[in-house]
C-alpha cells in the first residue's frame, strides 16, 4: 500500500543503520510495487553498509530499477558503478 511505501522511505534515511537495512530490504520484498523507491534505493548504493542489501532490492524490483542502475554504472565510486553492473546483470538474466 502506498502508505507502506512511504514509511518504508521515510526509513532509509533513519539514523540507525539496522532500521534502514530493514527499509532497504521490505522494500525489495515488494518487487515492482515499489519502483517509486528505485531513486532512494539508488541513492543507498552508496552506504557501505547497505550496499548489497540495496543491489539485491533492485534485483528484486527488476527491470523498474534500470534506468536508475543505468545511471548508477556511471557514478564516480566504482565499488558503486560495480554493484549497479552486478545487479543489471543480474536483472537480465532474470527476464
Amino acid at each position: 500500500s502506498r502508505p507502506a511505501l512511504l514509511a518504508l522511505l521515510q526509513a532509509i534515511g533513519d539514523e540507525d543503520e539496522a532500521v534502514r537495512r530493514a527499509a532497504v530490504a521490505a522494500l525489495g520484498r515488494l518487487g515492482s510495487q515499489a519502483r517509486e523507491a528505485v531513486p532512494a534505493l539508488i541513492g543507498t548504493l552508496r552506504d557501505d553498509g547497505l550496499r548489497e542489501a540495496a543491489a539485491e532490492s533492485l534485483v528484486r524490483i527488476g527491470l523498474p530499477a534500470v534506468p536508475g542502475l543505468l545511471d548508477a554504472v556511471q557514478h564516480g565510486t566504482s565499488v558503486v558503478r560495480w554493484q549497479a553492473a552486478e545487479a543489471l546483470t543480474r536483472i537480465g538474466r532474470a527476464s
